[in-house]
């Protein structure tokens, strides 16, 4: 992990606090535009001239998947961190737990099934992507039947044109309000078994703080800015 760290921790120690300071496993919950304040989860406020809200985005999911469902299921995953990839390789390594699916056929989608395949527990691995070849923002089609082929060829299943209607799970049987995923319901009606899901089916950026301080956000999701990149408050 620490190889993906633009710098190491002890970069920052070396700088004057009064130039460069950090606070670890603290998060914004708001600003106050009005009072150049933002305020953490530490009840700690901090002044400001410039605030730049560089919040990223998170892993998205279906409409038929709701994030409450999604976290009281075992099996469930994104593929966004590595906290994501840590829970996944755990989860892969439960004797029960031999097929995984990915919904998404893009980047991210392939690179995760990549990642399960290459995992010794995993037996099977499929992709459910609903246009008619993976890559299709990135490749046309002849492209794109070659990289299809390329990946049956490593046995992987590939269904496409297809999307998931519904998640079907079971009761968790050590008496917990949890249950397990274990396969969804195409369009078609018919049942697509697994052990273990990963939504690779897109981002969606992290405006929570923003709506938290009144902040300008768009219907979809995002927020609202000017060509100067200014939100709706100043500074």
């Amino acid at each position: 992990v620490e190889d993906l760290y633009l710098n190491p921790p002890s970069w920052y120690a070396e700088h004057h606090p009064h130039r460069l300071s950090y606070h670890l496993q603290e998060t914004v919950i708001s600003i106050s535009p009005e009072k150049n304040l933002v305020h953490t989860s530490k009840h700690r406020s901090f002044s400001y001239s410039k605030c730049i809200i560089a919040t990223g985005s998170r892993a998205d999911l279906p409409p038929y998947v709701p994030p409450e469902t999604a976290e009281k299921t075992r099996g469930v995953f994104v593929y966004r961190n590595i906290a994501d990839l840590d829970g996944i390789i755990a989860y892969s390594e439960q004797p029960s737990v031999k097929h995984a699916v990915v919904v998404g056929g893009g980047l991210l989608g392939l690179e995760a099934a990549k990642a399960v395949y290459d995992m010794p527990s995993i037996e099977r691995v499929s992709i459910i992507n609903r246009q008619a070849y993976p890559l299709s923002r990135q490749l046309d089609a002849e492209a794109g039947e070659m990289v299809l082929h390329q990946i049956e060829a490593m046995g992987v299943q590939v269904l496409t044109r297809c999307s998931p209607t519904r998640q079907i799970t079971r009761v968790a049987e050590d008496g917990s309000a949890h249950e397990i995923f274990t396969g969804f319901e195409l369009q078609d009606g018919s049942i697509h078994e697994a052990d273990l899901v990963i939504y690779a089916i897109g981002i969606r950026p992290r405006d929570d703080v923003a709506k938290a301080s009144g902040l300008k956000c768009h219907p979809r999701g995002g927020i609202v800015i000017g060509d100067d990149l200014q939100t709706s408050a100043e500074n």
